[in-house]
């Protein structure tokens, strides 16, 4: 990417972070209170220690990513939230801690057991699978309200499976959509497909909404 397109790029987000130029009354509200909001929340506290036990070697995103995960449960209050690629296990961590109530599972291809015990005190279901069989994965969810496509490479094929266990009230979460050019490719098919709804782009991550009722629109924050 040329230094012009990183500049225009970078004064879109500048832009869009403060709402300027966004007129949707829905990715107003998600951009600047969710996305960009500096509310402080109680559990950060309790999860920060969470962190400073952080398995070496195992993979994890960081706190600005995992405290937006955070926000968006709380926001959106989903009742089934789905994981695929635990890693270190922090994020499904920080987003079991937005609200109780809901069902939380997670799935990696292989086991270990400080992240078990760690996901055990928060409730959250913690399983393997094997790599392909995202079909299998993804059978027994009829609905999935968040998914959170983490540390897997076949992120491909948990979307396209995911794409039948979605309703108006779904949200993707699908991480590091620029860490190559194949995965940036492939994100832009995502973004253009018109089984997808309203998108955006934050760099680290990208958020695919599914409610149909609001004008398909891609933002940049």
């Amino acid at each position: 990417m040329n230094i012009l397109k990183r500049f225009y790029i970078a004064c879109i987000r500048f832009r869009h972070r403060h709402g300027y130029g966004v007129h949707s009354p829905f990715a107003f509200d998600l951009i600047t209170g969710v996305i960009y909001g500096r509310y402080h929340f109680y559990a950060y506290e309790s999860l920060f220690k969470q962190r400073l036990k952080l398995s070496l070697g195992l993979p994890h995103y960081s706190i600005r990513v995992d405290k937006l995960l955070f926000r968006l449960v709380n926001r959106f209050q989903p009742n089934l939230v789905i994981e695929v690629g635990t890693g270190s296990g922090l994020s499904i961590r920080y987003m079991a801690a937005a609200k109780k109530e809901a069902r939380y599972v997670t799935f990696d291809v292989e086991r270990h057991e400080d992240v078990s015990l760690m996901l055990k005190e928060a409730s959250v279901e913690y399983q393997t699978f094997h790599a392909e069989d995202a079909k299998e994965l993804l059978q027994n969810f009829p609905s999935i309200d968040l998914l959170h496509i983490a540390h897997t490479p076949n992120y491909e094929a948990v979307f396209e499976e995911a794409l039948s266990h979605v309703s108006s009230k779904s949200l993707f979460v699908v991480e590091g959509i620029y860490e190559s050019e194949a995965k940036l490719a492939w994100w832009k098919q995502i973004v253009a497909d018109r089984r997808t709804g309203v998108t955006f782009d934050l760099y680290e991550m990208g958020l695919v909404f599914f409610d149909t009722s609001r004008p398909k629109q891609h933002y940049v924050a």
